[in-house]
């Protein structure tokens, strides 16, 4: 299991009035459907297998969101595949999106 922090320090970042109203876990959890959105968008479609694992990570983001909990746990190979979104997907840097890259590479291979 790896343990992933979801609260990303937005203080320094220009959001807009929309998002400055949501709770970090929000903003964590949308950039993290966005990006696993685009993946499947870009490889036209997932396999079952990632399907599965892109309903266990939202599953389990949703969860933390309503609960307001600060980090979640992922199986090591939902992990995985969550890492591997975010390293091919095809996506526009932006300040937030580098947070949550930030929490994501700071998990331990082991």
């Amino acid at each position: 299991m790896k343990e992933l922090s979801i609260v990303i320090d937005v203080k320094d970042l220009k959001l807009g009035e929309e998002e400055a109203k949501m709770l970090p876990q929000e903003l964590f959890s949308n950039i993290v459907n966005h990006v696993l959105l685009q993946y499947a968008q870009q490889f036209k479609g997932l396999i079952k297998s990632e399907r599965k694992q892109v309903y266990e990570i939202d599953t389990t983001l949703s969860k933390a969101v309503t609960d307001k909990v600060e980090k979640i746990e992922l199986e090591d190979n939902t992990f995985g595949f969550l890492r591997k979104c975010f390293r091919e997907a095809k996506l526009t840097p932006n300040h937030l999106l580098k947070k949550v890259e930030e929490n994501i590479d700071t998990v331990k291979d082991r």
